[in-house]
């Protein structure tokens, strides 16, 4: 038994691990379009605003390198500190980030349900994947040529 936790333990913490990969990969992206914001800001004589969002970026870097170079032990420790020390902005966080996860997730989601006919050009109803023949089918078609209006049997051909 106590082998089984350790191996989901050590399978946790490295899917853990690969997704603090992500989570730097992608701080480094944001604070890289930040200066590129500032960039333009500064072209446009725009500087105290600039330096106020070079602030920023640093600050992201910043993270982003504390992340990298720490362990999600490290991390995990640091998460349950702050849930001790300031327990309404840990929850206030943790329903934020829930928050968002949920969006990204519906947005996946919906994302997937649709046919594509070509990289650009996104189908007006949803697939049907549960086909005996093994043929996608249109759950809806659309009444009208030009319209929107969807009618039909759900999962059924018309």
């Amino acid at each position: 038994m106590n082998n089984v936790v350790t191996t989901v333990k050590d399978r946790a913490t490295a899917q853990l691990d690969t997704q603090k990969g992500h989570a730097t990969a992608g701080l480094d992206a944001i604070s890289q379009a930040v200066r590129q914001t500032t960039a333009h800001l500064r072209s446009d004589q725009h500087d105290t605003l600039a330096q106020y969002i070079d602030q920023v970026a640093d600050q992201l870097d910043r993270l982003s390198s504390s992340v990298r170079q720490r362990s999600v032990n490290e991390l995990m420790q640091d998460v349950r500190q702050l849930g001790q020390r300031q327990p309404a902005l840990f929850i206030g966080g943790s329903f934020a980030v829930g928050l968002l996860a949920a969006r990204f997730l519906k947005s996946s989601q919906r994302n997937s349900e649709y046919a594509y006919h070509s990289p650009n050009e996104r189908a007006e109803y949803p697939l049907n994947r549960a086909t005996t023949d093994g043929e996608a089918t249109p759950d809806y078609k659309p009444a009208e040529l030009g319209t929107s209006a969807r009618t039909g049997a759900r999962g059924g051909r018309l």
